[in-house]
């Protein structure tokens, strides 16, 4: 019987499921920022709701905790975002030995 065009072989499609498979860790990856920048402000407000029930205080560590929440998960994503395009940056191809690295260096003749 002959193979069918429309069904690779086994051997074919292992280097196909590996690369779907990088696909989408890759893009598990990249969508974790979103998750964290929603769910440590709800984390930490949780806390701080805990907190004033516990303590029998008016809703200051609810918002106190949600703000550093919001802003600890920020800083988390630029840093990762400005190590990603670092990392990406040093193997492009503009990123030749002999440019300038720094903006404030003497300008090109």
């Amino acid at each position: 019987m002959p193979a069918d065009p429309a069904r690779p072989d086994s051997c074919d499609s292992a280097p196909s499921v590996a690369t779907r498979t990088e696909v989408l860790a890759r893009a598990a990856h990249r969508s974790s920022a979103s998750f964290e920048l929603a769910f440590a402000p709800v984390l930490m407000a949780l806390i701080g709701l805990w907190i004033d029930r516990t303590l029998g205080t008016t809703p200051w560590f609810i918002v106190i905790l949600a703000a550093l929440g919001v802003a600890g998960a920020s800083v988390k994503v630029i840093y990762q975002y400005r190590h990603l395009m670092a990392a990406h940056d040093a193997t492009a191809p503009w990123s030749a030995d002999d440019t300038p690295t720094r903006l404030d260096s003497e300008p090109i003749a």
